[in-house]
């Protein structure tokens, strides 16, 4: 049965995909040296430093539901949701960067291909990633029998320790296994969302990211503290998604996941054009890169989606 759609949940994905995106546009001018300013890196720690987390954290929101599961079918749902996706996506963006590298931030050889069962490249990291937490979840909740509470704490106190674990993915999934579990409490403690003063998690949210990015720390303490200014951006988009209602946003946090699959190819390709036409005013390149990352993506779901009903109506009346 398909879960019931929640409008504050659809609005904080429509948040978190824009957030990517806008990471992504401005990683790209960096890369091609286009903005390297002060205010270029005050924006890059911002983004960088929550987006992500929350992604993750909306993506736990309901695995209780989901571990209940028999294990087959919890599996063959997530690989069929994820895994998929994943596979077709990086081949099709992965030629396109190997055949335009000469033109992209990239210089790729086709042997980047054949490390997609080991080694996600580009934005694509964060499904494999998400699958794998799927199955670690499962694991300890159904296979070790640990409680929800127990699983959370072994996650904080694997959290800090993540950017030292360089084997495989490890160093991702060991951080991000703390917000995906997290999740699932805040939605259990949902109705305490709209309680949340906007106005006190807007400052909280200045405040911790302009001390976060002026107070230089070593890597350890950092990681540290990046969980915890990762929590101050999660509270304040949360806190915002209950106040919102946005029926765009939810639009575009419905449809996060093709925006997600597309908006490298769109965002690139507009910066190169606009490149190749003189025009490297920042500004310019920013609000083309937001536009083509989002519509571009959400245009090419709707035509597939067109093609889709025709060819399924004609097999129809074929049949």
């Amino acid at each position: 049965m398909e879960r019931a759609r929640v409008e504050w949940v659809d609005v904080a994905k429509g948040i978190a995909i824009l957030l990517v995106v806008y990471g992504h546009v401005i990683l790209g001018l960096n890369d091609a040296t286009l903005w390297d300013t002060p205010n270029y890196h005050f924006q890059y720690s911002v983004v960088y430093g929550f987006h992500m987390p929350l992604f993750f954290l909306l993506s736990g929101l309901f695995i209780n539901n989901w571990v209940n599961r028999p294990f087959k079918q919890a599996i063959s749902q997530k690989a069929y949701r994820l895994l998929i996706p994943y596979v077709v996506w990086s081949l099709i963006q992965g030629s396109v960067m190997i055949l335009l590298s000469g033109s992209t931030n990239s210089h790729n050889g086709w042997g980047l291909l054949a490390q997609i069962p080991t080694t996600p490249f580009s934005q694509f990291w964060y499904l494999y990633d998400l699958f794998v937490l799927f199955i670690v979840y499962y694991g300890l909740r159904r296979g070790i029998k640990l409680s929800d509470k127990w699983i959370l704490l072994l996650a904080l106190i694997i959290a800090p320790f993540a950017p030292y674990m360089a084997l495989w993915q490890l160093f991702r999934i060991g951080y991000y296994l703390f917000f995906f579990v997290l999740g699932m409490f805040v939605w259990q403690h949902k109705a305490m969302l709209s309680k949340i003063p906007l106005s006190m998690a807007t400052l909280g949210f200045i405040g911790v990211n302009v001390l976060y990015f002026h107070i230089r720390l070593p890597q350890f303490p950092r990681s540290v503290v990046g969980i915890l200014v990762a929590l101050v951006g999660i509270v304040f988009v949360l806190a915002l998604s209950n106040k919102l209602h946005s029926k765009w946003l939810a639009l575009i946090g419905r449809l996060s996941l093709p925006i997600y699959l597309m908006h490298i190819l769109a965002t690139a390709g507009t910066r190169i054009l606009l490149m190749k036409l003189g025009m490297i005013n920042v500004e310019l390149q920013l609000l083309s890169g937001m536009l083509a990352g989002v519509l571009l993506p959400l245009l090419a779901y709707w035509l597939w989606q067109r093609v889709t009903i025709v060819w399924h109506n004609r097999r129809i009346v074929e049949h």
